[in-house]
């Protein structure tokens, strides 16, 4: 079994649900629909409308979600303003990374239209290292 054939098992054995912050860019879309079609993992976009059978949506721009996750983020940072933090959860990276620590999402996978950098640091800020993890890393696989 290939490295790719073997983490679509894993995820489906784990029955893990996925968020794409960028929803905006259709290769996400795709992406999620070719998910969702090969039942590996349970694909979660930013919007209101699903794209496609067995793709969730959660709804970035709700007031009352914003609110809840705005009070979980100056909760878990009391040095961070509610205001602050209400600014920061209305960002696509760190709504999907509230998501996350919320339990609404399994993980995120992010950086098709941000940089990597901007990545880390929402989900270190949102999401948070494993115990025993003090510098976080990236990588990215490219299957021909």
């Amino acid at each position: 079994m290939d490295l790719i054939a073997n983490f679509k098992e894993q995820a489906r054995a784990a029955d893990v649900s996925v968020i794409f912050p960028e929803s905006d860019d259709q290769r996400l879309v795709d992406a999620a629909r070719q998910i969702a079609s090969e039942g590996w993992a349970r694909p979660i976009l930013l919007g209101t409308e699903s794209p496609g059978e067995g793709i969730a949506v959660l709804d970035h721009k709700d007031a009352g979600k914003l609110e809840t996750y705005a009070a979980s983020y100056h909760q878990a940072r009391e040095n961070v303003s509610e205001k602050i933090a209400l600014r920061l959860v209305k960002k696509p990276l760190f709504f999907a990374g509230m998501a996350v620590a919320a339990g609404e999402a399994d993980c995120m996978v992010a950086g098709a239209a941000n940089t990597t950098a901007n990545v880390i640091m929402a989900a270190s800020l949102t999401i948070g290292l494993a115990e025993g993890i003090s510098i976080p890393s990236s990588f990215f696989l490219m299957d021909f």
